[in-house]
């Protein structure tokens, strides 16, 4: 536990101080009677052993010994809080998420050996403090529902409702940041970061699935001009989605003005402009068939996924004046962003290659993958996608942990941007999915008060 709480906070802790648990025959916490304590230690080494960074094989030793040890507990009085780690973990657990399952008990309700720690600590196994955390969450939730409500009524006033071919989901998208960055300092950066997810989905579905060639180049030429009046003769849907398109980025660059103290209207134009042109080059890959090479394809849909463009963008909108050094830390140049790209483009892929195979998109890191390695059969594309997923988020821990240089806050957006791609696409796609668990995450979040 003091080794990961040490990492977590910018410390530089060598892993190697994890040998000292290990025996000669590389096992961890070697007791034979199965003991209370030792299902604690091997519960907090495994949440330890998440945290690692790329080349520390103790870490993955750690891992490997640990998960294997926790499955073999299933159907046991520890079961609640062991499944809960094996099924979020570290890269899949949203603050928002765990601070309730904390605040209802989950974890305590047929674990005994969790309250027998506690009662030791009576700071912390207070009712007064339980009574503070649901009158907070509540608190807290309310905001959330205000902020929420902002956005419908954008939605609404952009006229996207009467688009038939997109998908509503702002309610989702407000959830995914609301349960990261739940903060009531944060709204204008939810309100911002929620907008900027809807745009991209009805932008997407408009390239992607309605516009001819000849409408999207003419929507290009709109945006490349940033001029109304050329849309006079297009056809409405066309229409709609520019002038929503128009009037929220100059939203935005107002608000974001009032906090900068300077104009990024071409700054946001200028991200658009590099969004489009991948939802473009996309358009043409599906029409044509075509499956690309690794690098081609990874170097486009990173930008098309949309989270370079929704962070940046949102970021303006925190309260922190964004200076030259931080800006370089967390925009498309820095490794951070590119990480959090790269892990969100894997795992959608991993979750929804097949369905968009069924409706004419080639394009996936999977074939991808397949088309640069050949006699490759798609279960082992699948296996080495996955492994290089998880190597990219121990790289982003690595990225993260060890830039003490960058507002924690930025710290927290971009590693909790990274663990909900994670959660969202743990079992199938984040949105075109009807998955119960998500609908209860939303409900918990944003909805259901604690009693």
């Amino acid at each position: 536990m003091g080794f990961r709480i040490l990492r977590l906070h910018g410390y530089d802790v060598s892993s190697e101080i994890l040998t000292i648990f290990e025996n000669e025959k590389g096992e961890f916490f070697s007791f034979a009677d199965k003991t209370h304590r030792e299902v604690e230690g091997m519960l907090s080494l495994y949440k330890c052993s998440l945290i690692a960074f790329p080349g520390e094989m103790i870490m993955k030793e750690a891992k490997t010994f640990t998960e294997a040890y926790l499955r073999n507990l299933r159907d046991t009085k520890h079961s609640n809080a062991v499944d809960y780690e094996l099924k979020y973990g570290f890269h899949r657990s949203l603050p928002r998420l765990k601070a309730r399952s904390y605040i209802e008990g989950v974890w305590l309700a047929d674990n005994s050996w969790l309250p027998n720690t506690l009662y030791k600590l009576p700071y912390m196994n207070n009712c007064k403090y339980l009574e503070l955390a649901k009158l907070d969450f509540n608190a807290v939730q309310s905001i959330h529902q205000k902020e929420l409500q902002q956005v419908h009524n954008w939605w609404i006033d952009s006229g996207f409702r009467k688009l038939k071919f997109t998908r509503e989901r702002h309610i989702e998208i407000y959830f995914v940041v609301a349960a990261g960055m739940f903060e009531p300092e944060y709204g204008d950066y939810r309100i911002a970061f929620t907008k900027v997810g809807c745009l991209l989905v009805v932008l997407d579905d408009l390239y992607d699935k309605y516009s001819s060639s000849d409408e999207i180049m003419l929507f290009n030429e709109a945006f490349n001009r940033w001029d109304l009046n050329i849309l006079d003769h297009m056809p409405e849907h066309i229409k709609i989605c520019f002038f929503g398109l128009y009037n929220t980025v100059s939203e935005l660059a107002e608000r974001a003005y009032k906090v900068q103290g300077c104009d990024v209207l071409e700054y946001f134009k200028r991200m658009w402009k590099v969004q489009l042109e991948a939802f473009t080059k996309e358009a043409e890959w599906s029409k044509h068939k075509y499956v690309p090479g690794w690098d081609e394809y990874i170097n486009v849909s990173k930008v098309s996924g949309g989270f370079g463009i929704t962070i940046i963008t949102s970021i303006h909108l925190m309260g922190e004046v964004i200076t030259n050094n931080i800006l370089f830390q967390i925009d498309e140049r820095s490794k951070a962003l590119d990480l959090v790209c790269l892990t969100t483009r894997l795992v959608n892929d991993t979750k929804t290659f097949k369905a968009e195979r069924e409706c004419g998109e080639l394009a996936s890191t999977i074939e991808c993958y397949m088309k640069d390695n050949p006699n490759t059969s798609e279960d082992t594309a699948l296996e080495n996608v996955y492994g290089i997923m998880e190597d990219g988020l121990t790289e982003l821990n690595k990225e993260l942990f060890n830039c003490t240089q960058l507002p924690s806050c930025f710290q927290n957006l971009l590693l909790n941007s990274a663990r909900l791609s994670q959660l969202l696409y743990m079992q199938t796609d984040a949105f075109n999915s009807s998955i119960q668990d998500k609908k209860y995450m939303v409900d918990k979040c944003l909805f259901q008060r604690i009693k």
